[in-house]
């Protein structure tokens, strides 16, 4: 399931360029009808994230939020939800919103990856990278993907989290 959410979600965005199928079905190799429908799906999953970022710019949809533990906790102790979306005063969550909440919350991660960056690294060489950092931030954050991030986190920084991900896998294999 967590695979083809993120499939549906880069056959709704320009990311889908990268898969040969797409690629196949702009050129008319599938047909016209498969052609339209996928120059609309890339059209559609577009403006939802360009409205999604412009949303995260205004405060009304959130990401991941800061990277920064005690940061996040004083934004939580004041109501902030990470992967929300915020009416009034309230904030309430998207991830049921499957499979577009993929594309909110890459857009709001985008958003708040730059916004911390700051407008220096808004520049066409730097792109590639912030969809990078953006796609991973909210795919690692997916609880469908839990035990993908911990290997990931273990792997990255094992003085830091090769303990904890062993004793945790330990903790599964032995009743």
């Amino acid at each position: 399931t967590p695979i083809n959410l993120l499939k549906y979600a880069a056959e709704r965005s320009p990311l889908g360029l990268f898969a040969q199928e797409v690629r196949d079905n702009l050129a008319g190799k599938n047909g016209a009808v498969a052609r339209d429908t996928q120059i609309a799906r890339i059209t559609l999953g577009t403006m939802v994230g360009v409205a999604a970022f412009e949303m995260a710019s205004q405060g009304l949809l959130t990401g991941g939020g800061p990277s920064d533990k005690a940061k996040k906790s004083i934004m939580q102790a004041d109501g902030w939800q990470d992967y929300s979306i915020k009416v009034g005063d309230m904030y309430y969550r998207y991830n049921r919103l499957d499979p577009f909440s993929v594309i909110l919350g890459i857009a709001a991660d985008s958003y708040e990856i730059s916004h911390a960056l700051g407008s220096d690294h808004m520049d066409k060489e730097h792109l590639p990278a912030l969809v990078f950092a953006s796609v991973s931030k909210n795919i690692l954050n997916r609880a469908s993907l839990q035990g993908m991030s911990d290997l990931i986190q273990a792997v990255s920084d094992p003085e830091r989290y090769g303990k904890s991900y062993v004793k945790g896998m330990a903790g599964t294999i032995v009743p």
